[in-house]
């Protein structure tokens, strides 16, 4: 019963997040490709794309969970920044990594919920909803990746 709850909570909350992105579409001045800064969302994915990720290569050859944990990595770690909205890991994945197939915000949400102990989910400290930070056992996962891209 729970778990059913905790699935509506979080299928109302994705829904509002549309509503908005939709609102925010229908606004002459918005962009899809430059979003409004609403609680500096625009800002960290801004701050992001002027990164050089020359030694996070291995990004350009992931996906799914594993791509989703790196972005969260790289923004701690290079700008500080400890935890990203889904739709700023999609707007990274898709300006920065070049990446559009599986990364649309919904499908970020419903893998990061999934992934267990590798992230944790937080009220989103640049405004509403919530934001995912990357755990050790996400790190940990990193690593080896890292390591076995290294060879």
């Amino acid at each position: 019963m729970e778990d059913k709850l905790k699935e509506i909570v979080q299928r109302i909350e994705e829904h509002e997040e549309r509503l908005k992105q939709l609102e925010r579409l229908a606004k002459p001045e918005a962009s899809i490709e430059e979003p409004p800064n609403e609680g500096g969302m625009q800002d960290v994915v801004v701050r992001f794309r002027s990164l050089d990720l020359a030694e996070f290569s291995f990004i350009y050859k992931l996906s799914g969970l594993q791509l989703f944990l790196a972005v969260l990595y790289v923004a701690k770690e290079k700008l500080g920044v400890d935890g990203l909205t889904p739709s700023e890991i999609s707007s990274v994945c898709k300006v920065k990594v070049r990446v559009s197939k599986g990364t649309n915000r919904t499908t970020i949400s419903n893998t990061l919920s999934g992934a267990g102990a590798k992230v944790d989910r937080v009220d989103n400290p640049r405004g509403t909803g919530f934001a995912y930070r990357i755990m050790r056992e996400g790190e940990q996962l990193l690593q080896g990746i890292m390591e076995e891209n290294s060879k």
